[in-house]
């Protein structure tokens, strides 16, 4: 299982304001931190993030663990 969380918040002292910050934790425990002011670069972020989440089903899906127990699943 994966997670990503995102911060949002604003800095009423910037221009541009927009500040966002998102956590990505993978099943390894490796985390991976983004920090953004641009909305359109963070929704990126979270289609790329669930786009790797959709392949790493499809990889756990079409290839099961080894063993005779995964097989009886």
């Amino acid at each position: 299982m994966s997670t990503m969380v995102i911060r949002v918040w604003h800095e009423a002292a910037q221009e541009n304001a927009f500040r966002a910050r998102l956590t990505m934790s993978d099943d390894g425990g490796v985390d991976n931190s983004i920090v953004s002011g641009d909305p359109e670069e963070v929704l990126a972020a979270v289609r790329d993030w669930l786009a790797a989440q959709q392949l790493e089903q499809a990889f756990r899906v079409a290839r099961p663990p080894d063993g005779p127990s995964a097989l009886r699943a």
